[in-house]
Formats: structure tokens, sequence, C-alpha cells
């Protein structure tokens, strides 16, 4: 939620409201680059909610006084309503690095309720992970992280592969940036090309389980 991003980028879009993430039990770390894991952003968190990350991010939080649990894929935790699976993403995990690997140190999460599937890729490039996600779990809904690292043929390419009946896009053009930059109407082209399957959430914005329309079996 900070205005700066690695110094030299700016924040485009609001940070979302306390009254968003003011109650949350979970918070879900995908990998330790500054845009996922930033300490100034958690503290806003409620003390008392769980953390969980994937190695390297866990090592830098617990520097920062955070309590976290480290997870790797095929980790299952419940949660009062549900359970947590970590998956693998394509990504590279640790704070500076750059290359992208499938070993665990960046994530995404199934997380399962008795009501929905909902799949988070975290950032990802296009693997076939995503389909072994698809094959597994049946998401109803993928929160999906369109960026640098996955776009265009790729992204659609994932939704494909996942094979959720609904998606909510996220992360692109929150910051500036040269590697970031993206025609404002992405999201319009996106729904252009999946028609009422994309959801548009605002900043902040907030969606009922219950009223999504559950994955048909594979």
């Amino acid at each position: 939620f900070s205005e700066r991003y690695a110094v030299i980028r700016r924040r485009l879009i609001p940070a979302p409201p306390a009254s968003a993430y003011g109650r949350a039990r979970i918070v879900l770390i995908s990998h330790a680059h500054q845009d996922h894991t930033d300490p100034s952003t958690l503290r806003r968190f409620p003390q008392d909610a769980r953390i969980f990350a994937p190695a390297p991010a866990a090592r830098y939080l617990r520097t920062r006084g955070f309590r976290v649990r480290t997870m790797v894929p095929g980790d299952v935790v419940p949660f009062p309503g549900g359970t947590i699976t970590a998956v693998a993403a394509l990504h590279p995990g640790p704070r500076l690095s750059l290359k992208a690997r499938a070993d665990g140190r960046a994530l995404g999460y199934v997380i399962r309720t008795p009501e929905r599937t909902l799949y988070y890729s975290g950032d990802t490039e296009y693997f076939p992970g995503l389909a072994d996600v698809g094959r597994r779990f049946h998401p109803d809904v993928v929160l999906l992280n369109v960026n640098p690292h996955l776009h265009s043929r790729d992204a659609l390419a994932a939704i494909a592969d996942v094979g959720a009946p609904k998606v909510v896009p996220m992360h692109w053009g929150a910051y500036d940036g040269r590697s970031v930059r993206l025609a404002p109407g992405w999201i319009d082209e996106l729904i252009e090309a999946l028609g009422d399957r994309v959801i548009r959430l605002p900043v902040g914005g907030s969606l009922a389980l219950r009223d999504l329309v559950p994955a048909a079996p594979r």
C-alpha cells in the first residue's frame, strides 16, 4: 500500500480503505519482492492476523519482527471454514532475485471453503503448474496477477488452463514505471475476450462467494 515502490515507482491507484482489511485473519504472501512483502503495509493489518509465506519472504519478515509460518508447495493449513494449500509459482522468490524458478520460493495459494474454491496465482509466468492447479482443484474463481510476467496471450492461456469460470484480474497498473505500463483499457480488452467470466473489482471491493457459479467437474 506504500506510495512508492523501489523509490522510482509511484503508486497510481489508492490504497485500500482500512475497512477492506481491518478484520483480516490471514495474510498470504506470494514472494519477497518489495511490492508483495512490505513491512509497513503488514503493520496496518490486525496484529493477530496469521501470516503465511514462502521461505525467502518468511526469513525477511522475521528480521523485521513478524511471526510467519513458512509454506512450501503441497502444505495444507486449516482455518475456520476451510483450508489453504500452497502451490508453486514460476517467479523469482528472494527479495532481490530476478531469476524465475518454480521451486517453492514463490507461491500461489488455493483457498477451499464449503462454498467455493479460489486460486490466487501470485506473480507467475505461464508454466505447466497452472494447468495442474486446474486439474487438481477445479477452482471457481482465479485471482490472477496480470503483469509483465503474465499478460496478453499468456494470461489468456493461463486462464484457459486453470479453467475457473470466473476471473478477477489484479496487479497491473498499480504503479508507474517503464516495465509496468499498460493501456488504461486493459481490463476492457480482457472483458472483450472473455465476456462475463471477468469480474471487475474496484480497490477495496468485495465479492460474495455464494454468488459465484460453481466450477463444473472435469
